[in-house]
């Protein structure tokens, strides 16, 4: 009978011969693994440590031998919750973008300091509108106040100078001037467009159209201007004016006036050119003696 070697291969160092059927107790001894000596050697070495566990090649073993003795008992599974960890909910979230629609996105409630700038700002601007309305209305009363004194001093102005007027209607009497021309005894004047009168005495003072004493006063038109004693020249002749009197007739001497303006009189001439305003606004515009 072959003797098979004990050992495994290379792929399974611990593989274990199996013994053959029928052969459960061998007899002959296993050179090199016996504790018997083999005649003619040296003592014999000792079983081999590798195999010094396991049992004679062909001799069962019951119960079949442990690889291991050490047991390895599984121990209890422990799982990982990260949501266990202090502070895992208070995690920063990173910002995202989502898009709103009319109608149906919901603003987000303001925090508490955006509610007080809030409130700040519309304080700031009740106080703005109310200090712009108080400064619109005290324009309108100091205006208001300016047209009311404005108006009363109006008032009392129309008053005093209605007074002033009805007063001079009744004290300031009106005179009419009439233009008249001193001539010469023999001397020839003009009454009006080509139409002359010769003086029949000296200092003869003869009633002429108003025209010539303006154009007797107008050194633009020939005339002297302002003369002496109320006269003016003019194409050499000498012009003046006759004050009062009843209505004077061209081409005769004047009569019931004076030759001296009166004071305080208005005086104008028969075509309306003011001589002389009378009372408080007494102006000189003509000459007289």
């Amino acid at each position: 009978m072959a003797i098979e070697r004990l050992g495994g291969t290379p792929e399974d160092p611990d593989h274990r011969p199996t013994p053959p059927p029928g052969d459960s107790h061998p007899t002959e001894p296993i050179p090199g693994e016996s504790g018997t000596a083999v005649p003619g050697s040296e003592t014999p070495p000792g079983p081999d440590p590798q195999w010094g566990n396991y049992p004679l090649p062909g001799v069962p073993v019951y119960p079949p031998p442990v690889s291991n003795p050490t047991l390895d008992l599984p121990g209890p599974t422990v799982e990982f919750d990260a949501s266990q960890l202090p502070g895992a909910s208070e995690a920063p979230r990173h910002g995202t973008m989502q898009s709103q629609e009319a109608g149906i996105t919901q603003p987000r409630p303001p925090t508490v300091a955006e509610a007080r700038a809030r409130e700040k700002a519309r304080k700031r601007a009740e106080e703005q509108a109310q200090a712009e309305i108080d400064a619109a209305e005290g324009k309108r009363k100091k205006r208001k106040k300016v047209l009311l004194g404005g108006a009363a001093v109006v008032g009392v102005a129309a008053l005093v100078g209605g007074g002033y007027l009805a007063y001079d209607a009744i004290t300031t009497p009106d005179v009419t001037a009439s233009c008249t021309v001193v001539a010469k005894n023999g001397e020839t004047v003009p009454i009006g467009p080509n139409q002359t009168i010769t003086a029949t005495q000296d200092n003869q003072e003869i009633v002429v159209p108003d025209q010539y004493c303006q154009d007797a006063q107008d050194p633009s038109r020939g005339g002297s201007g302002l003369g002496t004693a109320g006269l003016f020249f003019l194409a050499g002749h000498q012009y003046r004016y006759y004050y009062g009197g009843p209505s004077q007739t061209i081409g005769h001497a004047p009569t019931g006036g004076s030759t001296t303006i009166p004071k305080g009189a208005n005086v104008k001439t028969k075509s309306g050119t003011t001589i002389q305003r009378g009372g408080l606004g007494s102006k000189l515009h003509g000459g007289g003696s």
